[in-house]
């Protein structure tokens, strides 16, 4: 069954009827994955392995679904290929009654959506609308550049942090009003404000709806963004995706900025995805960044020394024990006077030669490299032609849409370790990658975090898991299954068609 999707599942319609998947997209929590299709939604919970728990295939074509948790709320826009469809049509839907509860019309095309507890962000191409979810009232809308693939980013923090953080493609054009005295200079002038403005990212604050900072991010316009769920990092990604940069909120100027080296190629990131808040390394988080062609990287990020000792960060303080401190010191002691002999080249540098430099020659020089890589399944046959199909419907991208979510089974990490040579080893990271990854072995405490798990999306719309072990770099496909083929029953869990064994 694996096989044949691969080769007719595509994202496009199979021989026995499957639906063609327009959107997929994970929930705030990442138990669930729902997807956008051309006759309507499916939900699978990851919890539960992957099973389909929700189908509707009477909404007509879906292009966005976002979910609300683990909850029945549902918002979904269609592709326009009926009048009830219309791409600048919001539908509130609850999945437990089966109802549109709530319809919402906008002037233009809706590319982008994303809600929390407390605030649903409406994305056209030019401006964000920002509503109060328990009204639906506009409070503020948000001039954007142009952003037609709906780039944006939101907190979604399960607990009741007071934050709402969104972060979107800057839409200020700074020094617009300096322009030049006559037509011809002024429009020289507002192009190279335009062109200032290119990777610039606004995070904006939804509870007090105020400005938080502006950053210019990349060179090149922004492809991917992500906002820790606490809202103390933003991850962003250019067109270029060569590089992906990590910047410590509020300040995010170049000494709260990491770089992570996702390739020396171009590729097309597709998504970028913080790991869950919970984490037994004090000061340290995971972030995967997936690319259209099919890798998916996970880099470890550590906490700035302020933000480690309670002294940055907007919203909480979080504390680091003595032994991890000094573990730290001492595993990178053999590369500490390196780092800081290539920090301080690429500062001189950036002095002698100006900031443009010093940026590039930090991406070349600082650069941090994932501790692991993997590999979906590449694509069967007639996969470009299914995504042109889908995209000619209003659809969006599938590939590369990814999360990381805590392994099942930490606590039995001596028993894994001993099986891990029998299973499938999807890649290999180069020897600098797992160097570096030998720094996430934590070495105290009772409980060890060697392994995480990544979910993702291929291009075939196959939803695959795999438990990456971040200490070796290794990582072993564990499942998957075609999310254009599951149907649910009438019990509400999955029907394998053709007979086959749940997976």
């Amino acid at each position: 069954d694996t096989a044949m999707a691969r080769n007719d599942g595509a994202g496009g319609a199979g021989a026995d009827g499957a639906s063609q998947v327009l959107c997929v997209s994970f929930n705030q929590d990442r138990s669930c994955l729902a997807v956008g299709t051309t006759v309507g939604v499916k939900i699978f919970s990851l919890d539960l392995g992957g099973v389909c728990v929700f189908s509707e295939s009477s909404m007509g074509a879906v292009r966005i679904c976002e979910m609300l948790f683990s909850s029945s709320l549902l918002v979904i826009v269609g592709t326009g290929d009926t009048q009830h469809t219309s791409p600048r049509r919001l539908r509130v839907f609850n999945t437990t009654t089966r109802q549109v509860i709530a319809d919402l019309f906008f002037a233009d095309t809706i590319v982008g959506v994303r809600l929390d507890k407390h605030t649903l962000v409406v994305v056209e191409p030019r401006r964000a609308l920002v509503h109060d979810l328990s009204t639906l009232h506009v409070q503020r809308i948000i001039p954007t550049a142009l952003n037609e693939n709906g780039v944006v980013a939101m907190t979604a923090d399960e607990t009741n942090q007071p934050v709402c953080l969104l972060a979107l493609p800057s839409g200020q054009s700074k020094g617009s009003g300096k322009c030049g005295k006559n037509a011809v200079l002024q429009k020289k002038e507002c192009e190279k404000n335009n062109h200032k403005q290119l990777g610039v990212v606004a995070v904006h604050d939804c509870l007090n709806h105020v400005l938080v900072c502006e950053i210019s991010a990349h060179a090149t316009p922004i492809a991917a963004l992500a906002l820790s769920p606490n809202g103390r990092m933003l991850a962003t990604a250019s067109t270029k995706g060569t590089v992906v940069r990590v910047h410590f909120l509020p300040g995010a100027n170049w000494k709260c900025t990491k770089s992570f080296r996702r390739g020396f190629g171009s590729a097309a990131i597709a998504s970028l995805s913080f790991g869950p808040r919970k984490t037994v390394h004090p000061g340290v988080t995971f972030l995967a960044a997936a690319s259209a062609k099919g890798t998916v990287h996970v880099f470890r990020v550590e906490a700035l020394d302020d933000e480690r000792g309670g002294k940055g960060g907007m919203y909480e303080k979080e504390e680091e024990t003595t032994q991890n401190r000094l573990s730290s010191k001492i595993i990178g002691k053999a590369s500490g006077l390196a780092s800081a002999a290539v920090s301080l080249t690429s500062r001189l540098a950036g002095v002698a030669l100006g900031a443009g430099f010093a940026k590039t020659a930090s991406d070349v020089l600082d650069a941090e490299h994932s501790v692991a890589t993997v590999h979906l399944p590449s694509c069967g046959e007639g996969h470009n032609e299914a995504r042109a199909s889908a995209a000619a419907q209003g659809g969006f991208p599938i590939a590369g849409t990814c999360v990381l979510r805590h392994e099942r089974d930490d606590d039995d990490d001596d028993e894994t370790e001993e099986t891990e040579t029998e299973t499938k080893t999807v890649s290999d990271t180069s020897s600098a990658s797992t160097s570096t990854s030998a720094s996430a072995k934590p070495t105290g405490g009772k409980h060890k975090q060697t392994r995480i798990r990544i979910v993702a999306v291929n291009g075939d719309a196959l939803l695959c898991e795999y438990s990456v072990n971040l200490l070796t770099g290794i990582g072993s496909l564990q499942r998957e299954r075609c999310v254009a083929r599951a149907e649910v029953s009438g019990d509400g869990l999955e029907t394998p068609k053709g007979g086959s064994p749940p997976l």
